[in-house]
């Protein structure tokens, strides 16, 4: 075998190993790319949790709050109704900014600023309602009341619970595809490497063979050819 023969083979041999090594790195990319992928999702479909608990927490606070109010009007020497009333604002106070920060769907937006426009409409009569209470203005309290209407705001909170229901169900979705996208490259990959072993590796056996074979040949003619002059005949 001469050196031209040698590195042709030494050339295989390399690339027999090296093929196997670059198709699972391209494989682990995939795999790498996928995850990050999927932590995403994960994270948006976690958020998207918070912000549907969050809107139930702030409408269901100032739902409370007007709920107070009517309770309020009804019994006025009931202080429970006040710290009901103090209670539901704090509740809706502290969910809304959550929601403010958390909601990112453009269609969720534009529902969420029309309900919040509503509260800001039903807080200052309800404001209106229990200073009137305190005054002692019992009747004038009263009839305040039926600008208490919360159908507006019941309909609207639906409207966002069912739409951010659906943007959960959506990443849900999302994220099954990118797991079984990640186990069928895992599972192509290791199907593909094995085969491209498989290949290059007869390939490279059979390369050896018959160089071996060319090597023993070259031997044997050599042999052949010198044996009298080595043998002194």
């Amino acid at each position: 075998m001469n050196i031209l023969q040698a590195k042709k083979l030494q050339t295989r041999i390399l690339l027999g190993y090296s093929v196997p090594i670059i198709i699972l790195l391209l494989f682990a990319t995939i795999i790498g790319v996928t995850t990050k992928l999927t932590d995403d999702i994960g994270s948006n479909r976690a958020r998207s949790n918070r912000v549907l608990e969050n809107i139930e927490i702030s409408l269901f606070g100032i739902n409370k709050a007007v709920r107070a109010v009517r309770g309020a009007a009804l019994f006025p020497t009931e202080p429970a109704y006040r710290e009901s009333y103090k209670k539901g604002l704090e509740e809706y106070d502290d969910a809304v900014s959550k929601v403010d920060l958390e909601m990112k769907d453009e269609k969720q937006l534009e529902t969420w600023k029309r309900a919040k426009d509503e509260v800001k409409r039903l807080e200052p009569i309800s404001a209106e309602v229990m200073n009137l209470l305190k005054a002692n203005q019992v009747p004038l309290a009263i009839s305040k009341i039926p600008n208490l209407e919360m159908t507006k705001l019941d309909n609207l909170k639906e409207k966002l619970e069912a739409r951010e229901e659906e943007i959960i169900a959506e990443f849900r979705n999302a994220d099954n595809t990118m797991i079984s996208i990640t186990w069928l490259t895992i599972i192509l990959g290791v199907l593909v490497s094995t085969l491209a072993t498989f290949i290059l590796g007869n390939m490279i056996a059979a390369a050896i063979s018959r160089e071996v074979k060319k090597a023993a040949v070259d031997i044997r003619d050599l042999l052949k050819n010198n044996l009298p002059i080595i043998l002194g005949k």
